[in-house]
């Protein structure tokens, strides 16, 4: 799965592999690819975004831009189930060389022990590549999380996005 530019000025696109696949199985294959993503522009206070959202039984995830800095919102759990989805998002803008990444974690409800192996392996990446990232949001069983596993002493988490962004930029 490749996800291509979430460029404001960019054509929306939506992954292409999954696209070629599914149109080899016929029309019905393709629908429910485009039903699973989805594409829109929303205008905030700063400027016009592009969003690509990834929704499955699972889980649904965001992925837009905010000035050099690529902001991934996953919505429900981060468990066992979800993770994957949520993994895969995240290496695909590594994988296309984004050296920005914020994960907003302002939607998630629960984090597991998988979820966390993707966070971490997340800020490894990154930090392999000369990249940054940060973590923002969450409810108080995500901060305990994020606390025993030393993420929050590795300066990663901020408790809103503005803050995120301030900090990857700097």
């Amino acid at each position: 799965m490749t996800v291509r530019s979430l460029h404001p000025q960019s054509p929306c696109a939506f992954p292409t592999t999954l696209l070629q696949y599914s149109s080899r199985r016929g029309s019905d294959a393709l629908q429910a690819v485009r039903k699973r993503w989805s594409c829109r522009n929303t205008k905030d206070a700063h400027e016009t975004k592009r969003v690509l959202s990834h929704t499955s039984e699972h889980m649904s995830v965001e992925s837009y831009t905010s000035g050099p800095v690529v902001i991934v919102k996953p919505q429900g759990g981060l468990d066992t189930n979800s993770a994957p989805e949520v993994e895969k998002v995240l290496t695909d803008h590594i994988e296309r060389g984004e050296k920005k990444i914020v994960l907003d974690l302002s939607c998630i409800e629960y984090i597991s022990s998988i979820g966390l192996r993707v966070i971490l392996k997340t800020a490894m990446a990154m930090t392999r590549n000369g990249g940054r990232m940060a973590l923002c949001g969450g409810n108080d069983q995500v901060h305990e999380v994020l606390q025993l596993s030393g993420a929050m002493t590795m300066s990663l988490h901020t408790p809103a996005l503005e803050d995120a962004l301030a900090k990857i930029q700097a």
